[in-house]
């Protein structure tokens, strides 16, 4: 809203609150004073009508799939960043696999492949109900790392937005390692699922940074989901 048709209509609404038009203006503005913070409801209303606000809304599609494809598409990028770093320096990538952030934390081979089953039987388990990704694999050359990644990719893209979208506010019991937890569609994916696969990414980075490789925040983000004009 211009700040010229704000300022007439805090001007009317002032006369119906009976406050100084002055006052008034500060709560458009956002300085009000704390005695007039009881009103400023009022004044949203009046200045900002429900019938012009648009609804927000997230498909259980959106949430997931592209969520966790910008990602994976990034760790792939960075994966290829670090094999050609290892290639020019003579790092041995094969043996680089079982490096770690930190003694007590996995090696970097595990990072990647729970990112990967976080990802992929993360949407998975939406359909089934269950969160069943297959057994660990354990140390595997680089490039079976960099595998990983790309059959991540095509799983994703292989979930189509309306199947994704009808498994949405399913009630979800999961046994998930000893823990017996109850979640919805949105929450597994918002709470569980995301969250442990970024904690496996982000670590992934980490180790990868912290022994050189020349990759940085925006190799972590990957492409955004800029909207098109």
């Amino acid at each position: 809203m211009a700040t010229g048709k704000r300022d007439k209509e805090a001007h009317a609404w002032s006369h119906r609150r009976r406050i100084p038009r002055r006052d008034a203006v500060q709560v458009a503005a956002g300085q009000e004073r704390d005695e007039d913070r009881v009103d400023a409801g009022a004044l949203v209303a009046v200045l900002y009508p429900v019938s012009k606000l648009r609804p927000m809304s997230t498909s259980l599609y959106d949430l997931s799939v592209p969520t966790f494809l910008q990602t994976v598409r990034a760790i792939g990028g960075f994966l290829g960043r670090a094999a050609d770093h290892f290639a020019e320096t003579g790092v041995d990538a094969d043996a680089f696999v079982h490096t770690r952030l930190f003694d007590d934390m996995a090696p970097f081979h595990f990072q990647i492949e729970a990112a990967w089953h976080h990802a992929v039987w993360g949407v998975e388990a939406l359909k089934t109900g269950a969160f069943t990704p297959p057994a660990l694999v354990g140390p595997v050359p680089f490039a079976e790392l960099q595998a990983m990644m790309v059959r991540a990719e095509t799983a994703l893209e292989a979930f189509r937005r309306g199947e994704v979208d009808g498994w949405a506010g399913k009630d979800l019991d999961l046994q998930i390692g000893p823990r017996r937890l109850a979640f919805t569609s949105e929450t597994f994916i918002l709470s569980f699922s995301l969250p442990n696969f970024h904690f496996h990414a982000v670590t992934a980075y980490d180790i990868l940074r912290s022994h050189g490789v020349p990759i940085g925040k925006r190799d972590y983000e990957g492409q955004l989901r800029t909207r098109t004009a």
